[in-house]
């Protein structure tokens, strides 16, 4: 008969490892993250010193409070350009509580536990790249996390060292800990097979941080730009190069057309992405209308993906960019932008054209717009529906959020063309 005290069975206490995962458990239901719920603690000397989890900066409103997750819409996968997540990580935010309450963490332990939202199931709580740098250069010596298979794994500080004494850190494809030395307690013991994980591709373009001050709510909402004509990236290589590609996005009614024209006036060729679609229609001997239309695109996009339509026009763009500026219009899709964005590097630029919601449905409902010849026309709910399927089926938010530049069309005409030479000088300069 097993001696009992309150608990249960004496055989039934946690081990010490297992004893503070289960309190990083409890941390990390703390955090903010649309995608994932971590927690981490550190320990020295048997005592914990500092807590953490995933979650936004001190004050400021994190994913839960915006009621969305910016990564998610511009479909940016897990581990990679952290610069456009609202949160500090649960090993970083450990490591700065702990500065801020001026303890040594030499010498102690790191523990994370994390599981994947909204399923629940858990994840392998290894620490990014970026954290791993961070716990090296705070003095921590091992890091246990908890795996997706609920099982402990340690990893040995200075395996990172050794490993990267031997290369170059930049050289670290395995950035989540896998493929360095991991062992059970004692540290003799090698854990063996360990799978083979490849990183997800990182894409080529330079990621562009950009502000968004208001949440996409049920009327969704756009941002709010304090500024009239916004260089979003001021870090931009400038290139020496004449040529220029300018993309114009913006969602319906901000007035994307105007500042296409403006730009053919100004020398620029257009590239207007729908063509593809007429030049398939009329392949296909079929009525140009709207229903056709709609079928020729989504037809395309199964064939081609979500970059479609720039895969289709890379040659006439091409072509066009070897004569002269270009100006490409219906461009959508993150997609389409990273395509263009990995084909023309620093040549390519993005204008977003933006307006308050508000403004953009009065446009549409009070212009004549005439498409294929026909007269079409919206009513108030349909002009808010037609944002929400660009941005729900056509991932429009990422082009319009990463924007080189971005012009508010508030006000005239006048007005608008003033912004748009403004940017076209921004360019040159």
């Amino acid at each position: 008969m097993d001696i009992q005290d309150k608990g249960g069975p004496i055989n039934s206490r946690p081990k010490r490892d297992e004893y503070y995962l289960s309190i990083a458990k409890e941390v990390s239901a703390r955090s903010t993250c649309y995608r994932a719920n971590i927690g981490a603690i550190i320990v020295r000397d048997d005592q914990i010193i500092a807590t953490g989890y995933v979650g936004a900066p001190r004050g400021t409103k994190d994913c839960l409070s915006h009621g969305f997750c910016l990564r998610d819409k511009l479909g940016i996968p897990s581990g990679q350009r952290y610069e456009t997540c609202r949160s500090v990580h649960a090993e970083q935010n450990a490591i700065i509580n702990a500065a801020r309450a001026g303890v040594s963490l030499f010498g102690g332990d790191m523990y994370i536990w994390g599981k994947k939202m909204p399923s629940g199931l858990l994840i392998d709580a290894f620490p990014c790249f970026i954290c791993k740098k961070m716990i090296l250069n705070a003095g921590i010596r091992r890091v246990i996390v908890m795996t997706k298979e609920g099982k402990p794994k340690t990893f040995h500080i200075e395996d990172w060292t050794n490993d990267w004494q031997n290369k170059d850190i930049l050289e670290d494809e395995n950035q989540y800990g896998v493929g360095f030395k991991m062992s059970a307690e004692p540290k003799a013991v090698e854990e063996k097979n360990q799978p083979e994980i490849k990183p997800e591709p990182v894409a080529k373009p330079t990621i562009i941080q950009t502000e968004i001050k208001t949440e996409i709510a049920e009327e969704i909402k756009m941002p709010e730009i304090a500024v009239e004509v916004e260089l979003t990236n001021q870090n931009i290589t400038q290139n020496n190069m004449d040529k220029k590609i300018i993309a114009v996005v913006g969602l319906p009614g901000a007035g994307k057309s105007v500042t296409v024209k403006k730009l053919e006036e100004s020398n620029f060729k257009k590239i207007y992405f729908g063509e593809v679609t007429f030049d398939e229609i009329q392949k296909r001997g079929l009525e140009l209308n709207n229903q056709n239309e709609k079928m020729i695109r989504e037809d395309l996009r199964k064939k081609y993906g979500m970059a479609a339509f720039a895969i289709l026009n890379i040659e006439k763009i091409r072509q066009a960019y070897s004569q002269g500026d270009v100006v490409i219009e219906s461009m959508y899709s993150w997609q389409e932008y990273l395509k263009l964005k990995d084909e023309f590097g620093d040549n390519f630029y993005v204008l977003a054209v933006q307006a308050g919601p508000k403004m953009r449905h009065e446009r549409l409902v009070n212009r004549e717009e005439y498409h294929n010849g026909m007269k079409r026309t919206f009513t108030m709910e349909e002009a808010k529906e037609r944002d929400r399927s660009q941005i729900e089926n056509l991932a429009i938010a990422g082009p319009i959020a990463i924007a080189d530049y971005t012009i508010v069309n508030d006000g005239s005409l006048d007005e608008l063309y003033k912004k748009i030479e403004q940017v076209i000088s921004k360019i040159n300069f």
